[in-house]
Parts: structure tokens; sequence; C-alpha cells
């Protein structure tokens, strides 16, 4: 009896202290790739902001993975489906970076550091951390910059714009945290995929030429199939008047090979009388 209670006790134990750490784990904050291309305007300003062309009427086409800190340890964001389309031009990024909404006043030894960025397919690592930058209600770690100095890098990188739609990764940890983070997350990346209603238009103007296309496919093989049973027609008909043609010939020839015959047998009558 007594072991009964004991291990009893020890589960009620183990339960509580899951349950503990289950309500002491939280989203310390969020973080994600902010952009903006100087001259054209396009931008999505921080973290959780929608992706915008110049006047804000109307979202760029692209998609985006924010991820929740949960706790001291590595992240990964990323940001991917679109780049600036001129011709002969190469925009300067006004900004690319690392956007977050972290409580600084609340977590002041919370510390973020970069560890790598991939862009175009090219890996660039930090030889400095950029400042860690107060911008509104955000704070952001400037990779490009055209307005300041660019992050320092391995190997050095431009302040250019990129120019595929190949995934732009920023790889960072945090540390500074009451605790670490919660491993195997499943609501640690946050996927968004910001859509244009311009690209909606498209897609249904090429699905409306893809019906007309269909439809005048379809009105063209019934003329195709009406000229056929049209010649089909005409073919029936031209062998039905040649065949009362000869029907005609032949009975015409047998009119004349009966009068033939009764024209011998009289003059024979003749002849014999």
């Amino acid at each position: 009896m007594i072991f009964k209670r004991i291990a009893a006790l020890a589960c009620t134990l183990a339960a509580a202290s899951v349950f503990a750490v289950s309500a002491s784990a939280e989203n310390y904050a969020t973080a994600g790739i902010a952009w903006m291309i100087k001259d054209e305007w396009e931008h999505r300003n921080a973290v959780g902001l929608e992706a915008l062309n110049e006047m804000e009427t109307d979202q760029i086409t692209c998609h985006h993975e924010d991820v929740n800190i949960t706790g001291n340890g590595d992240y990964t964001v990323l940001f991917s489906g679109w780049c600036p389309t001129n011709e002969n031009l190469q925009f300067d990024v006004g900004t690319l970076g690392l956007s977050t909404d972290l409580d600084v006043d609340a977590y002041p030894d919370c510390v973020i550091t970069l560890t790598d960025c991939t862009i175009d397919g090219v890996t660039y690592t930090f030889n400095e951390q950029p400042e860690f930058e107060e911008d509104g209600d955000y704070h952001i770690l400037k990779i490009k910059n055209a307005y300041g100095v660019n992050a320092d890098t391995t190997p050095e990188m431009d302040v250019k714009q990129w120019n595929t739609t190949d995934p732009i990764t920023i790889n960072f940890s945090v540390s500074g945290l009451p605790e670490d983070k919660i491993e195997d997350n499943e609501d640690e990346v946050i996927v968004i995929d910001y859509v244009s209603s311009a690209s909606d238009e498209e897609e249904s103007a090429e699905d409306e030429s893809a019906e007309e296309s269909v439809e005048e496919s379809s009105a063209d093989e019934s003329t195709a199939a009406s000229d056929t049973d049209s010649v089909e027609e005409s073919d029936t008909e031209s062998s039905s008047s040649l065949s009362l043609l000869t029907i005609s010939l032949i009975a015409l020839a047998a009119v004349v090979v009966i009068v033939v015959i009764i024209v011998i047998i009289i003059k024979t009558g003749k002849k014999k009388s």
C-alpha cells in the first residue's frame, strides 16, 4: 500500500512538472526578413508586415518563413519568390536584414547574433555584427544598407539588388533569454505567402484565353466535320447520279436491241410470204 501511494505521488509530481514546463514555455518574439528596393520601393518593412508595392495598394507575390523565438538557440528565416525586374538596371537595396519585435526593455540581456546569409546562391559569413538598430516598434540587423554601411562579410557584399527568386536565408542565434528554445517545435516556423491581385488577374486572363482557345478549337473541329459531311454528301449525290445515268443507258440499249430484233423479224416474215 505504501509503495502504491509513493508511486501515485511520483506520477502526480511528474505530471505537475511537465505542466509547469509547458506553462512556462512562451514566444519571446518573432523574427523575419525585412527588405526594400530603392527607386522602385517594393518593400516589407518589418517582420509580420505585408510585402507591398510602392503605393501600398497591392501585395508583392512572394514567400516568407518567419520564426517564433521560444528561447536561446539557433533559428533560420527565409524569403523567396520575388526579385526586382528591370532592363539593364541594378537597383540598390535600401534595406535587407533581420527584423524582430523583441521587447528589449523586458529582456535587456538578450543578444541576437547573425551566423550567415545566403543570397542568389552565395553564402556570406559575418566578420563583425551589424548594429542592432531600433526601427519604430521593431529592431533590425541590416545586412544590405544603401543608406548606411553594408555588413562586414566574407565574401564582401555589395549593395545591389538580388537577381533571382531563389531563397534568401538568414541563420542566427539567440542568447540571454531565461530559457532555451523548444526543440522540434511545430509552431516555430510561420509560413506566409503574399499574393498580388495583379497575379490573380493575369491567371484569370490566362484561364479565359485557354477557354477561348478550346472553344475555337472545338469550333474549328465542328467546321471541319461539317465540311467533311458536305463532301461526303456531294460524293454520295454524284454516285447516285452516275448510277441513274448508267441504268438509263442500259435501258436505252435494251430498247434499241428489242427494236432491231422486231425489225429483223418483220423483214424475215415478208421475205417468206
